[in-house]
């Protein structure tokens, strides 16, 4: 039975159990501890935010949960951190947040209209569709052209430009009250940064919260969560689609399988004997004076072609 402790005890302890590659100084750094309760993991793209923002730090972050319930959720969001895949990419966790544009331009549409559905589509960007048009972000053009009834907003000198894309003259509000009674901010979403994210941050619930009792979550142990032929391609079943043109290099895919599975590091010759089992097809490829191996015919459903560390709101 776990002691009754305080929260940040159990937590100074759970750190002090640390793999041979934690370093001194990572030893040393105050851990950054994020509470989830329950209607926390009701709006999974904050939960998936939190999660990226997690993965972009040195510091050591603690997720902790108010019930065991409440982990294993978060759990399962770190584990796949896209609302569903599609046939040419993935749909996105949605947030709370308005979209902009390069410009610092908030994207806002009339408030009779539904949100845009959101895709991410391998290799091309964002797909946001209104009823029938759809639109791809990001565009070429600074200033992409949107459906009536979708236009830009600015603000300049504490007022709001609206800026139409159909070749309407700009309108004028005073304020963001104006500006919101008359128009809806289309919404943001989180854009993952690596296909998962357990080996991220160090997950913990409360079995008791009034007494501030603590547990490490440990998720259950499965087939399903070691390294195989099975889970490599269910790996690139959730994480890539069949693409004709695109290749993925060798050690961006072990990486990124490794941050998946969330069991720690896999060796590389491990690796490539997995691959063998699977019907991907590698090669070598030139990069500058030296060769690397590609893996042929496939390309990221949701995340970009080279691991980036931006932050998971997309903005185009």
């Amino acid at each position: 039975m776990v002691q009754h402790q305080p929260i940040l005890d159990r937590i100074e302890s759970m750190l002090s159990h640390v793999s041979d590659e934690t370093t001194p100084t990572e030893l040393h750094q105050s851990p950054e501890v994020n509470g989830i309760d329950r209607a926390a993991i009701r709006q999974p793209g904050q939960v998936c935010m939190q999660l990226v923002s997690a993965a972009q730090t040195d510091v050591p972050t603690i997720f902790v949960a108010t019930s065991r319930e409440v982990a294993a959720a978060v759990d399962r969001i770190a584990a796949e951190p896209i609302k569903e895949t599609t046939p040419t990419g993935a749909k996105p966790y949605r947030v709370p947040e308005p979209l902009s544009v390069a410009t610092d331009r908030m994207v806002v549409q009339d408030t009779d209209m539904e949100q845009p559905a959101v895709e991410l589509v391998a290799g091309d960007g964002a797909r946001l569709t209104w009823s029938q048009t759809s639109v791809t972000l990001p565009s070429d053009d600074d200033r992409p052209e949107l459906p009536d009834g979708v236009c830009f907003a600015r603000e300049e000198d504490g007022q709001w430009i609206i800026e139409p894309t159909n070749g309407s003259p700009t309108q004028t509000v005073t304020s963001r009250e104006e500006l919101d009674e008359s128009y809806a901010t289309v919404n943001d979403w989180v854009t993952p940064t690596q296909a998962g994210y357990q080996n991220a941050i160090r997950l913990c619930y409360a079995d008791n919260w009034n007494e501030l009792q603590v547990c490490e979550y440990e998720p259950p142990t499965t087939v399903a969560s070691q390294a195989s032929s099975d889970t490599l391609r269910e790996f690139f079943d959730q994480t890539t689609v069949k693409s004709s043109d695109s290749v993925l290099e060798f050690d961006r895919v072990r990486a990124e399988y490794e941050a998946w599975l969330g069991a720690g590091t896999i060796h590389r010759n491990v690796f490539a004997e997995l691959l063998q089992s699977t019907d991907c097809e590698t090669a070598k490829q030139a990069i500058g004076t030296g060769q690397q191996t590609v893996i042929q015919g496939r390309a990221w459903r949701y995340l970009s072609s080279t691991r980036n560390t931006a932050r998971g709101s997309t903005h185009c």
